[in-house]
């Protein structure tokens, strides 16, 4: 049995952490990215929740650098739900600021890639 991140449990340090070994090397995110996707919506602490945030929009940006295993994890995440993830955190008042730059950068990514599926 694969080993299971436990992301809405984590703490601020331990999300920075996997925050900079991504910024190093953003194939590094293979490891737990189907379980941060998979609970978006369920990440509790809000410092975390930016560096999360942060790892995935840096990944969108930055998808032609992925590998092939990372990019099939996000081509096959449940996108409706990340986008009003995104809305829900938007709307919240107690969102920091730094967490809303990064959420409107995943926002923006999915609006593009939803222009192209509509306009086919």
């Amino acid at each position: 049995m694969p080993f299971k991140f436990m992301i809405e449990k984590f703490s601020f340090h331990q999300a920075w952490q996997l925050e900079k070994l991504c910024t190093e090397n953003p194939n590094y995110s293979v490891h737990f990215l189907s379980d941060l996707l998979e609970n978006f919506d369920k990440i509790e602490n809000h410092s975390a929740r930016r560096s999360f945030t942060k790892i995935f929009a840096r990944l969108l940006k930055n998808k032609a650098k992925l590998s092939n295993e990372i990019l099939a994890i996000i081509d096959n995440c449940n996108k409706e739900k990340i986008i009003e993830t995104c809305f829900v955190y938007l709307l919240d008042k107690k969102t920091q600021v730094s967490l809303l730059m990064w959420l409107v950068e995943i926002l923006l990514y999915y609006s593009k890639e939803f222009e192209k599926s509509l306009i086919g």
